[in-house]
């Protein structure tokens, strides 16, 4: 939920003073949540397919940014945050990956 609630931040804040066309929805936060999660994996997981899907968030983010989308600013922010917070020693125990509870 923190990192939802941080997405919402990171893409509202800026979308509303640097974009004409700024919304009040929730597109920008799960952009950023799902990237987040993209970041953590490509940390845990360092796999082709996960460095592929990274690039390709990544080069679309660029893309949204170019044309002028502040989806972009959700997209690269989030998987900034994501290996960031795989990475940090004080915020990996939020975003460790743990085994699914098999009961």
């Amino acid at each position: 939920m923190t990192v939802f609630v941080v997405g919402a931040l990171v893409f509202n804040v800026p979308a509303t003073y640097l974009w004409r066309d700024a919304g009040g929805g929730n597109s920008g936060a799960t952009f950023f949540l799902v990237t987040a999660m993209l970041g953590v994996l490509l940390v845990h997981d360092r796999t082709r397919p996960a460095e592929a899907a990274a690039l390709v968030a990544a080069a679309g983010g660029a893309a949204l940014l170019l044309l002028g989308d502040a989806h972009g600013v959700a997209v690269l922010a989030g998987l900034a945050f994501g290996v960031g917070a795989a990475v940090v020693p004080g915020l990996r125990s939020a975003v460790a990956v743990r085994p699914a509870s098999t009961t």
